[in-house]
């Protein structure tokens, strides 16, 4: 279980329950960039176009999911963002389309697309369906799930709304890390104890 600390929690995406080799990701160290030991790459089927920006939780095959635990203790609207990396196939409307979003849970619920619009180098996902969640004291499941093709995922972060107001993100995701706490900080701290 991840510890949610000063309103945020940090967690390295090879670092999930139960690991990622029974998954269709795939453990990345190249280009360089990445925190942790490496990055996870989705190499499974795509799932895209009109009406696959949601997908039920319960009908998403266990080898798209990689799931993660994590401890509230100061509740309140959490913002969620994955740190990724892709090279922007272009297989879409736009250059940066093809292998730019993921799948994003939090405690099961339905899976809502995350993306982001930079390529060639690691930067957190500026938009999605997925913006925020209320979270009382507790502990929470977060899943992220292969959607996009080639889609490199590197980190999550849940953070606070006290610590970016919706207004506040007028710094691009490049910035993050020098206006943002929570954007260049280490992994969270992680107990190990039984999940009901």
């Amino acid at each position: 279980v991840w510890l949610e600390k000063n309103k945020f929690v940090v967690i390295e995406v090879e670092n999930a329950d139960g690991g990622y080799t029974h998954t269709d990701w795939v453990l990345s160290t190249k280009p360089e960039g990445w925190t942790g030991t490496g990055y996870l790459i989705w190499k499974g089927d795509a799932i895209q176009g009109e009406g696959t920006e949601v997908l039920a939780y319960d009908d998403t095959e266990d080898s798209r999911k990689l799931t993660y635990h994590i401890q509230i203790t100061n509740p309140g609207a959490y913002y969620i963002k994955v740190r990724n990396y892709h090279v922007g196939k272009g297989s879409g409307d736009h250059f940066f389309d093809g292998d730019n979003d993921c799948f994003i849970s939090v405690n099961k619920s339905d899976f809502r697309k995350q993306y982001d619009h930079n390529v060639r180098e690691f930067t957190w996902c500026e938009s999605g369906n997925f913006s925020n969640v209320t979270l009382e004291a507790g502990v929470y499941e977060v899943a992220i799930g292969g959607r996009s093709f080639d889609f490199g995922a590197d980190r999550i972060v849940l953070f606070h709304k006290d610590l970016a107001p919706e207004g506040d993100f007028g710094p691009s995701p490049h910035d993050w890390v020098n206006v943002y706490e929570w954007a260049a900080a280490p992994e969270s701290e992680v107990v190990f104890r039984e999940i009901e």
